[in-house]
């Protein structure tokens, strides 16, 4: 194998070169590019100029160039893709994993992606709706019947040949996504279509797949991501939580889908099901009586996810004849494969490979994927829980309680490491309790943590944030923690300048609440209280947080708030001490305090006197 290239000026970080020949190939246009690597038009040696005989080839990325684990693992799969026959896939024609530049060839499909379709044309609806679910399942159940799960099915990733899908870089993106998993802790793909189980590191079956047909589906009708829009931590905890936004799609679809794109996948329909609601569907018919009701088992009854079967259709009649996407399914097979991988024999062809079975990447902190063609090493180790207390499979497996967030600086083991992770609302609400309770007493005290806090919070929110991106982008470099170090100054700047301008209106808030409660205090008779006495202050703290938290600028405070209290109290029992003497505290410092009747303390000023007093309105003053 032989590669020339020229200089790729502007080619972003970690992007393939400007390749001119690999292997037997020309390399033409760029198609595009993703986590895993770039894809090219190309031609095959000896192949007719009117690109009749074109090719597409993704040229993989460095952090699987440099993986000798993963080029032997990534053979291996290319001999089992090849197995995969259907005119709905974009069947794999060749493959190098053993040069320097790795490649993976499939058929060029010459047509538009679903999502560009329907960003031009408008939301698919009626009976190309219908056409567009039985193609992608005829596509999945070809994947599945060869052991592979694609994982990674998505509107980017089904082009259309007229009114057909075609579905790409299937079974690609499952090894793509256990070496970068293996060595970044992240995961590639497109927030809003990476299922529950994928986002947290979970057992990969079937089911994943058909939640994914699920997602792409709600976005083909109703032109909206099924889980909204945001920033990737935000969509993919909706994800994570099930919170789905199907609006747009028509009622009588949205109980199949939404069913289906069930956290649980044990609670998600089976393939069966789902094409007899399908066929309901298209036959306007209630899509639910074809849906079984999957009850939730409890928690503590809960085994490893079962694997979900593909069902056969029973009755041929109710899949309409699929008529083959044409031309440019065949490519000339190339003299030479990498060792283990079986010879292509025309357009997607089963070749001479055997489907095999083999253990996870060494190192890695995720079980392994469970389906026909995979196997759990003996004595594989469960998963820990989340917060501690007994393991439980089909956890996340983001380590043992101390681990439960990991620390700032050291290396991330799940994906963005504050997706899933347990919110700790009720160590932040006794946290709140405190901040209310010494405002109570000495405010600008109080207000003065409150503020180191917030500028802290949002030091290790922007540092994380760029770390993770980074990694997500170009994959792990020694450099990740001399980097977080050396830019950590920057993030302090930004973080206190953010912090100082989204607390302007808070203040104010506050300023107001006590005035205001001051005031109507005294004018109901209940009591004769000034704005310095300490529950007028108490209520304008309380009221003044809640705006800086949930106000502008407040979802940096919140992410970087919880994820260092995770941090510092990493066990549950030590969460729920602090907790408590945290409400203790606050609930006590108040109740003293208003009971004493006496005003506030300026501290660690020598103020006698709210210094903002000339600017009550005389009205509202006691």
């Amino acid at each position: 194998m032989s590669a020339e290239s020229t200089p790729a000026g502007g080619a972003p970080e970690g992007a393939a070169p400007a390749l001119r020949r690999l292997g037997r190939y020309t390399l033409g246009k760029r198609l595009g590019e993703g986590g895993m690597g770039v894809v090219y038009r190309a031609r095959p040696d000896g192949a007719p100029e009117d690109g009749s005989g074109d090719v597409a080839m993704k040229v993989l990325r460095s952090h699987i160039a440099h993986d000798p684990h993963a080029r032997t693992r990534l053979s291996r799969e290319v001999a089992t893709l090849s197995r995969v026959n259907s005119p709905r896939v974009a069947a794999v024609l060749d493959a190098d994993t053993d040069g320097p530049a790795p490649y993976i060839v499939t058929e060029f499909v010459p047509g538009p992606p679903l999502d560009h379709v329907v960003a031009t044309q408008g939301p698919v609806t009626g009976q190309a709706l219908v056409e567009l679910g039985r193609g992608l399942s005829e596509a999945l159940t070809a994947i599945h019947r060869v052991g592979i799960v694609h994982r990674d099915l998505k509107p980017g990733n089904v082009l259309m040949v007229g009114p057909d899908p075609v579905v790409i870089d299937f079974g690609i993106a499952q090894v793509a996504d256990d070496v970068r998993l293996t060595m970044t802790g992240l995961v590639m793909g497109t927030p809003g279509y990476l299922s529950p189980e994928v986002v947290e590191g979970g057992a990969v079956t079937e089911a994943t797949d058909w939640w994914g047909w699920a997602a792409t589906l709600a976005f083909a009708a109703s032109g909206n991501p099924p889980f909204g829009s945001g920033p990737m931590s935000v969509v993919l905890d909706r994800v994570v939580r099930g919170r789905t936004q199907l609006d747009g799609v028509d009622p009588a679809l949205r109980p199949l889908l939404a069913a289906a794109l069930d956290v649980d996948p044990a609670r998600r329909p089976h393939s069966d099901e789902v094409m007899r609601a399908l066929e309901l569907y298209a036959e306007h018919k209630p899509v639910t009586e074809a849906l079984t009701v999957h009850l939730a088992r409890p928690p503590a009854a809960r085994g490893p996810v079962p694997d979900t079967t593909v069902t056969p259709q029973a009755d041929p009649t109710m899949v309409q004849p699929v008529a083959p996407t044409p031309q440019t399914r065949v490519a000339p097979v190339p003299p030479g494969r990498p060792p283990g991988q079986a010879p292509a024999q025309g357009a997607g062809a089963p070749g001479a490979g055997q489907q095999g079975t083999y253990p996870p990447p060494s190192g890695s902190a995720y079980p392994p994927p469970q389906g026909p063609a995979y196997r759990t090493p003996a004595g594989a180790a469960t998963p820990p829980a989340r917060d501690g207390g007994a393991p439980s499979p089909g956890t996340s497996p983001y380590g043992p309680p101390e681990a439960d967030s990991p620390r700032f600086g050291q290396p991330m083991r799940g994906p963005d490491p504050r997706i899933g992770r347990p919110m700790r609302t009720g160590t932040l609400a006794a946290g709140l309790a405190a901040v209310v309770g010494a405002a109570a007493v000495v405010p600008l005290a109080a207000w003065g943590l409150l503020v180191i806090w917030s500028i802290a919070a949002r030091t290790v929110d922007h540092a994380m944030t760029s770390l993770v991106l980074r990694r997500h982008e170009a994959g792990p470099r020694r450099s990740d923690v001399p980097v977080t170090v050396l830019t950590s100054p920057w993030h302090l700047f930004v973080a206190a300048l953010s912090t100082g301008l989204a607390l302007l209106l808070p203040v104010a808030f506050a300023f107001a609440a006590s005035v205001i409660t001051a005031g109507v205090l005294t004018e109901s008779g209940l009591l004769q209280v000034g704005v310095e006495h300490p529950l007028p202050m108490a209520v304008g703290t309380f009221l003044g947080v809640l705006m800086a938290w949930w106000g502008p600028g407040g979802l940096s405070l919140r992410r970087g708030s919880r994820t260092m209290v995770r941090s510092m109290l990493p066990g549950q029992l030590l969460t729920q001490v602090v907790a408590a003497v945290l409400l203790a505290g606050g609930i006590g410092l108040l109740v003293f305090a208003v009971m004493e009747g006496t005003g506030v303390s300026w501290w660690p000023t020598t103020w006698d006197t709210a210094p903002f007093t000339e600017l009550i309105p005389q009205m509202l003053r006691p």
